[in-house]
């Protein structure tokens, strides 16, 4: 029996351009030292500047609140609701008017107005909060304290001005009703627990058609020096260079090892004449 030929599998054979991993680790290891060295000059230089930056930088923006504290202030008002106004609504509800009128430009401009505020830009009104138990916050950053909280109270008075308004005719009738009912015969019949009830809106609705009750009234007036931008902290700001440290120490990791490789293959093409002798022909010096 004759002996067969096998031929060898060519799964077997290792393509010339396959890329091996042994190989790419040969060059790692061969410039081990270009990639350590780079890499160790990252962390040290990264480590500085979270050391040393952090700390510049916050005393400089502190440096920069100082100025402006000078010449801002941010005063806030804190108003309640009238106890007479929830017997004809909610806090919810008295809310969204007061939001609604507070941002209604008419408010503003009369507001501008009457304090003598030519340019928009002068006022920042930085929130309006409701704590959900009828008492609202308005916040305001001007140059001036005192025109501040003049500015905040003519919204206020602006604002008061138009609850009255809304409620008005509610509490018309809440008073007429009453005082029709009084006059009735058998006003006597009724359970005594709604009787006196009736009788608490009546003179709730007096007290607010009369004058005698603000729907909103101030409680709290606050002030304080603000700087216009907001200042981080130092821990956050030493924690957002640790990131960017971090990413750029391995980016610089990556790239050392991306140079090991093309020092490697200027190596080889050095080693071999061919290839030397190509590149001389592309560069013209040599035919």
């Amino acid at each position: 029996m004759s002996d067969l030929k096998q031929e060898p599998d060519k799964n077997l054979i290792p393509d010339a351009d396959e890329i091996s991993l042994v190989d790419l680790l040969v060059v790692i290891l061969r410039r081990r030292r270009l990639i350590l060295g780079l890499t160790l000059a990252a962390v040290v230089i990264g480590t500085a500047l979270v050391l040393i930056l952090p700390t510049l930088k916050y005393q400089k923006s502190l440096e920069i609140e100082a100025l402006q504290d000078e010449n801002r202030y941010e005063v806030s008002l804190t108003c309640a609701l009238a106890p007479s106004a929830l017997y004809f609504g909610s806090s919810k509800q008295f809310e969204e008017i007061v939001f609604l009128t507070i941002k209604d430009p008419v408010v503003l401009s009369k507001s501008l107005e009457a304090n003598n505020i030519v340019d928009i830009t002068d006022v920042v009104l930085k929130n309006v909060t409701n704590d959900g138990n009828g008492l609202f916050t308005m916040s305001v950053i001007m140059d001036s304290g005192d025109m501040a909280k003049r500015f905040l109270d003519t919204i206020l008075s602006e604002v008061n001005i138009r609850l009255s308004e809304l409620l008005y005719p509610s509490l018309q009738a809440e008073i007429q009703n009453y005082e029709e009912f009084i006059k009735l015969d058998y006003s006597s019949k009724v359970d005594e627990s709604d009787l006196v009830t009736a009788f608490y809106r009546y003179k709730a609705a007096g007290r607010i058609t009369s004058g005698n009750d603000n729907v909103l009234t101030p409680v709290l007036n606050r002030e304080k020096p603000v700087a216009v931008g907001k200042i981080a902290s130092l821990t956050s700001i030493r924690n957002n260079l640790i990131t960017k440290v971090i990413i750029a120490v391995a980016a610089v990791f990556l790239l050392s090892i991306f140079l090991a490789f093309i020092l490697q293959a200027i190596e080889n093409v050095r080693k071999d004449p061919v290839s030397v002798s190509k590149l001389r022909r592309a560069l013209g010096k040599e035919k």
